[in-house]
């Protein structure tokens, strides 16, 4: 889904624009090496530019990215040997030194060490090789340990040992007798409490059958005759996986059945573009929008035209994302709302597409009512305080503005009373003795305490308010009823009315009901926000080190740092765990045959985390105290928790609906490259294949269609030889030619196949998944093809080239039926010529001056034609016919006859 412009005169590319509009223009030195790469949005705004410069021998020497000011961002530096090996390498980035690299090698070219250097911490890998035959003795991984390696016989990896930590041993498919595969049947651990066994089973064109795994348990598996799994049924989670696929590779339907609660649910896809098949457009009916289009939520439409596989509206099921992207096809940004968590992700890339950092804020809102309030003012007495009240219909009220009681102001008004000028209490001045009666409050009249003294005078406090009627119904016509009040018995006969039920609670589940009846409104109001920064430092295409820092919701900073070691194959060994300021702790890897990061244990054995997984990778069950932190998940690959994507390097893999969620980097028109499919992962059949960079294997697509050509022209050679008619062992040779030719042209096929698949037909049903083995037969046969095309072209060239002909005589004609015909010679030849032309105007070798023959043309046939030269054997100036196919030949095939 790009376009590219080319400079004039067939030349370089100075020009790719993504099908979003993004693009990146090019410059050349004089040697054709590129100089800068500038990248550009779609209006024309750079983004950044890569620059060039090499060393004497043409190796890439430093490459500095610069920003859209001219600032240098990033810079890297290369340095080789005299062979052209990588020794050393250094990574700047923003003015600090990220990345330090050490490379050593032996005199049979294999690596023997290298070293990274990670800011302040150094970590060295080396390796040593058996003298014999080459295969690896042993590794020091990156952790300091020391990994050891034994083989079979036949030199099939038997075990690896891992010091005192554990062992893992090989066992081998047997199909009867003596005959075995390299096809793995078991894969056991030892060392350790509850080391894991899993044993394999397979089915006759290699696809994994069964898996049992350590508790006992079985899961199979069913396939279709494109090699898709169809059904997965576990025994372990009593769970069955149903998939369906089209016939262009698009998944259909994916279904959980459940032994215990019947269906778990299900997903149905949607394929609604036209001229792009494989492009998913919804997922159980919920739309997907793409670069150029539109999404609407409210009415779950999309408007506009798709300009890319990148989705801006995504929905797998369980969540909608946006997206937005940058450089052509990286994810840029991805954002999502659930209930009253907001969360937001931000991305960085390096140079080789790397992921770099990752930034996401988690923003936790809560709801609160907005209430309508009726305001009131209650006065304040000589007895009670005064205050504003602030009344919503819900019920809900709050005071403001309080003030004291005022208290008594009394004056005197004669010798012994004293009234007060507020409420007019009054008193005498001899001592009063007071008596005290409290009046308990009525349904209509409020109670009081009343102090009287024996003179007559009394003052009332304590007032309480009156309680009001509490009415029940005691009966009804229909029409009327009649209530009662339970306090103090007063009835009313009234019509009977409908009332409006009361308003629930509120709450911020009903705040929108509450607003609806009580006039009160809503609003969402921000509770905390969680920072995490993601850092990540690469090398060689693995993951060495994750920082992570993370700004909790009180502005308390932690940070944890989390460095990865691998094993010969590449396989997650250890991570070493640094909490803040806590001493690194290291964890050790159990995986099995496929890969997938099962368990993780301590120094000391004990398991710490275990995980499973759905036939695609998704996550079923996590377990124990490092089982969040460790990323490293199905298949090794980094688990992003915020989203549940699996991050593949050149873009992201979503196990919940099986799919990639953007196109791989080639285009598509659905059915693809030799059909394939642009947005499937591992063509549909997972359980044994894998994708670590989720694009499509072009160094083996490459030898592929290298070797349909090769294969190819070593057929049609070969047949020419065959058909221009040569000497027995030219014609051995021409059809050995042909066979490895022949044979070449299936490898390519395959190859082709595993770049896309990762299937091979051949390695996997002639050498049961041996890719070793396969390597040396396809590279044997390929070079058989090689030297073939190359001896059968020297005689083609050689025998079956018109010489000796004056320069500028030559021609091509077209010799007509009936037309007669003489050869001085064996029909072996290809020289002829006019009838009565004598042997000294011809350049004839003394020995076949007296072998003339007569022939007669029967249907016509192309030939080369010229005057034939003055040379040692005559004087030359007859006119020479020359046939590239013998005049044996000729005869068989009808075009002559002899006279």
């Amino acid at each position: 889904m790009a376009s590219y412009e080319y400079a004039g005169n067939n030349g370089y590319l100075s020009k790719m624009t993504n099908a979003n509009g993004d693009y990146e223009t090019y410059t050349y030195d004089r040697y054709g090496r590129i100089v800068t790469i500038e990248h550009r949005t779609k209006n024309g705004t750079l983004n950044y530019t890569e620059v060039y410069v090499y060393d004497g021998n043409g190796n890439t020497g430093r490459c500095k990215v610069m920003d859209g000011s001219g600032n240098v961002t990033d810079d890297y530096r290369y340095e080789y040997d005299s062979l052209g090996r990588l020794i050393r390498s250094s990574q700047v980035s923003d003015g600090e030194t990220v990345l330090r690299t050490e490379h050593i090698y032996d005199a049979d070219n294999r690596l023997t060490g290298q070293s990274y250097q990670l800011g302040a911490s150094s970590f060295s890998e080396s390796y040593e090789y058996n003298k014999n035959d080459g295969s690896m003795k042993s590794m020091d991984t990156a952790n300091g340990d020391t990994l050891s390696f034994t083989y079979d016989a036949i030199k099939r990896l038997e075990s690896v040992a891992a010091g005192s930590r554990y062992t893992k041993t090989y066992g081998y498919r047997t199909i009867s007798g003596s005959q075995t595969t390299t096809q793995i049947s078991s894969l056991a651990y030892s060392g350790f409490t509850g080391a894991p066994t899993y044993r394999y089973a397979y089915t006759a064109n290699g696809n994994v059958k069964s898996v049992q795994n350590p508790n006992g348990s079985s899961t199979t598996y069913t396939y279709d005759t494109q090699g898709q799994l169809t059904k997965a049924v576990d025994e372990n989670w009593a769970t069955t996986y149903n998939y369906t696929y089209d016939a262009a590779g698009n998944i259909l339907s994916k279904s959980l059945w459940s032994d215990f609660n019947g269906s778990e649910g299900s997903l149905s896809y949607t394929y609604g573009n036209e001229s792009w098949p494989d492009l998913l457009t919804a997922v159980n009916g919920q739309k997907i929008a793409y670069e150029g289009q539109t999404y609407n939520s409210a009415a779950n439409t999309v408007s506009g035209t798709v300009v890319s596989g990148n989705p801006i509206s995504y929905f797998n099921g369980n969540t909608r994302w946006s997206f937005t992207w940058e450089n052509g096809r990286q994810l840029a940004t991805a954002s999502s709302s659930i209930g009253n968590t907001d969360t937001t992700i931000d991305y960085a890339y390096d140079l080789n597409g790397y992921r770099t950092s990752k930034t996401v804020i988690t923003k936790t809102y809560e709801t609160v009512p907005v209430h309508n309030y009726v305001t009131t003012v209650v006065a304040a007495t000589c007895n009670e305080g005064g205050y504003t009240l602030h009344e919503c219909a819900c019920g809900e009220s709050y005071r403001t503005d309080e003030t004291a009681a005022l208290g008594h102001n009394y004056v005197e008004s004669g010798l012994e009373t004293y009234t007060c000028t507020r409420c007019g209490d009054t008193y005498t001045n001899h001592t009063h003795s007071y008596t005290e009666t409290v009046v308990a409050p009525t349904c209509t009249e409020d109670g009081y305490t009343l102090h009287a003294c024996a003179c007559g005078y009394s003052y009332q406090d304590n007032a309480v308010s009156k309680l009001g009627h509490r009415f029940i119904v005691i009966a009804e016509d229909g029409s009327n009823a009649t209530y009662r009040c339970t306090r103090c018995g007063h009835t009313y006969t009234s019509p009977i009315s409908i009332i409006d039920p009361p308003n629930p609670p509120v709450s911020q589940y009903s705040l929108g009901d509450e607003a609806a009846t009580t006039g009160c409104g809503s609003e969402r109001v921000l509770k905390s926000t969680v920072t995490e920064e993601h850092s990540y430092i690469y090398a060689g295409g693995r993951l060495l080190r994750e920082t992570i820092t993370t700004t909790a919701a009180n502005g308390t900073v932690t940070t944890k740092v989390l460095d990865f070691a691998y094993d010969a194959q590449g396989t997650p060994y250890s991570l070493t765990y640094t909490n803040g300021t806590a001493s690194p702790v290291t964890y050790y890897y159990i995986t099995n045959l496929q890969g997938d990061v099962t368990y993780l244990i301590n120094g000391g054995g004990t398991m710490v985390a275990s995980y499973s997984y759905d036939p695609y990778g998704q996550i079923q069950q996590t377990t124990g105290s490092m089982a969040q932190i460790n990323p490293l998940r199905y298949r090794g690959y980094y688990y992003d928790s915020d989203t549940e994507f699996y991050y593949l390097q050149s873009r992201y893999y979503d196990a919940a609906i099986c799919r990639f969620i953007n196109a791989d980097s080639y285009a598509s028109t659905g059915q693809g490259f030799l059909g394939c499919n642009m947005f499937a992962y591992c063509r549909n059949s997972p359980i044994f294949n894998e994708d670590p960079t989720g694009d499509l294997d072009w160094g083996c697509l490459i030898k592929g269609a290298g070797r349909l050509v090769t294969g190819i022209t070593a057929v049609v050679v070969g047949a020419a030889v065959c058909i221009a008619g040569a000497p027995v062992t030219m014609i051995v040779a021409a059809g050995v030619t042909i066979a490895a030719g022949a044979l070449t042209v299936a490898n390519g096929s395959a190859d082709i196949q595993q770049a896309a698949t990762g299937n091979n037909y051949i390695r996997d049903s002639v050498f049961n998944g041996n890719q070793s083995a396969y390597n040396v037969y396809s590279g044997a046969v390929e070079t058989v093809a090689v030297i073939g095309t190359a001896v059968c072209g020297n005689y083609l060239r050689n025998t079956c080239t018109m010489k000796g002909a004056t320069p500028g005589s030559e021609g091509k004609t077209t010799l007509q039926p009936g037309q007669q015909l003489d050869r001085y010679g064996s029909e072996y030849g290809r020289y002829l010529t006019d009838p009565g032309t004598s042997a000294d105007q011809l350049a004839l070798t003394p020995g076949n001056t007296g072998n003339l023959t007569s022939y007669v043309v029967n249907k016509p046939f192309t030939v080369s034609t010229g005057t034939v030269a003055a040379c040692e054997w005559g004087a030359g100036g007859g006119v020479q016919y020359f046939t590239w196919r013998s005049v044996k030949r000729l005869i068989q095939f009808g075009f002559i006859s002899p006279i």
